[in-house]
């Protein structure tokens, strides 16, 4: 039996080099024209808002950071959600990233 060596190995890969040139020649045509002309490509991001209504806090309003609730009343929370579903529909709408971008 026929011991492998290194040098027999690259003397082996030298004498079918144009073989291996070909072969990653064809696959990488190929993995190309897949991904270029059947592929459809599939983006995903994720992004949050923080969302309020201008409304300055104290620090003594913030302990261990949360809200002192005498910090809020009803109209901040109103107001935050309606800005939210303002922020929402802006985002929706057809071409806002490409705006971005």
């Amino acid at each position: 039996m026929k011991n492998l060596t290194l040098f027999s190995l690259l003397n082996l890969a030298l004498r079918y080099a144009w073989l291996l040139i070909i072969s990653a020649l064809v696959f990488a045509i190929g993995a190309f024209s897949y991904c270029e002309f059947f592929a459809t490509p599939i983006y995903s991001a994720t992004g949050s808002v923080l969302v309020t209504n201008g409304a300055i806090l104290s620090s003594s309003q913030i302990e261990d950071g949360y809200i002192d609730d005498s910090a809020l009343n009803n109209t901040d929370i109103i107001a935050s959600m309606n800005f939210a579903d303002t922020v929402n529909d802006i985002l929706n709408t057809n071409g806002i990233f490409k705006q971005l971008a």
